[in-house]
């Protein structure tokens, strides 16, 4: 029997990992893929799409925006409240002889993304249909991933090829006030509870709450922080 799995309201996206104090939650993201046949002619391609409501966002600090591909130019696409914002990596390889590990366009190129970001849609086109190193990377893919989970090589064209999901890291908070401990204190429902305080996010609205020094343990329940025997 399989152990419960927690998802994302009600998709498919699981969530993976959850971290109270830092106010970030990891879930499994979708890639995007633009793949081509022997003649040039497309065969598969998919712009996944993802939608946060408040008080998620998608980290800034945790993820990187990466494209993987011989021939592949991908788009990230984002709303910060009303205000979009659009990040474009560019992929290019003639071998794979020239792939090294650097992920530095050579095969692999990643750039980071906007703080903020409610939504995102990745989308990947190709200059010559993959047609001249169709023989080794007949797809070109493109994610937001989390810092320090994906390590390109010239093996990541067979893997990626196999890979549906990432891992992601997302922002939450209480609250959207833009310096929300000072009037979060003073109302009923402020979360923190004994032996915790209050924390602003440089990057983010909303509050997270923290065990004080030499108390562990869950801020948010009565009694969670407890201090260390």
């Amino acid at each position: 029997m399989e152990p419960p799995s927690a998802n994302w309201t009600d998709s498919n996206i699981h969530i993976t990992n959850f971290w109270l104090t830092e106010g970030e939650m990891q879930i499994m993201s979708y890639t995007a893929r633009d793949c081509y046949d022997q003649k040039g002619e497309g065969t598969y391609q998919n712009s996944p799409e993802l939608t946060l409501i408040p008080p998620y966002t998608i980290s800034a600090t945790k993820n990187k925006f990466i494209a993987v591909g011989c021939d592949t130019y991908a788009i990230f696409t984002g709303y910060q409240g009303e205000q979009r914002y659009i990040t474009e990596c560019m992929s290019l390889c003639n071998s794979l002889g020239s792939v090294d590990e650097s992920c530095s366009g050579v095969g692999c190129c990643q750039t980071s993304i906007p703080s903020g970001m409610k939504n995102r849609t990745v989308t990947l086109s190709s200059y010559y249909n993959h047609s001249d190193i169709w023989s080794f990377n007949p797809c070109s893919y493109a994610f937001i991933v989390q810092e320090g989970h994906f390590r390109f090589s010239n093996t990541s064209f067979q893997e990626l090829s196999v890979t549906e999901q990432v891992p992601m890291v997302i922002d939450w908070a209480i609250g959207n006030e833009p310096d929300p401990c000072d009037a979060a204190e003073r109302r009923q429902d402020f979360a923190c509870n004994n032996n915790s305080e209050c924390v602003n996010h440089d990057n983010r609205n909303g509050y997270v709450c923290e065990c004080f020094p030499g108390n562990e343990g869950n801020p948010y329940l009565p009694d969670g922080c407890q201090g260390n025997v």
